[in-house]
């Protein structure tokens, strides 16, 4: 996370979170709520696949894929 502010800058604000845990989102948007108020833009770059037959998919796969992918995207910014 250091190397990525660094990088990036002074005028930046690098916020480590999990998509896939809600209880992370919630911090996250909390924590830019507090820095900047209001998120104008919002670019979900998230996103995971495991390819292969689907009849193959289990469970948990699925469950991994949807909840990377749209479960907190939706959750947390659409629903709320």
């Amino acid at each position: 996370m250091e190397e990525a502010k660094n990088s990036l800058g002074d005028n930046v604000l690098v916020v480590q979170s999990d998509v896939t845990k809600l209880d992370e989102i919630d911090m996250l948007l909390k924590t830019v709520h507090e820095t900047f108020g209001t998120i104008d833009i919002l670019f979900v770059n998230a996103g995971t696949a495991k390819m292969g037959p689907i009849e193959a998919m289990t469970e948990e796969v699925f469950d991994t894929v949807m909840n990377t992918n749209f479960s907190g995207f939706v959750l947390k910014t659409l629903l709320t």
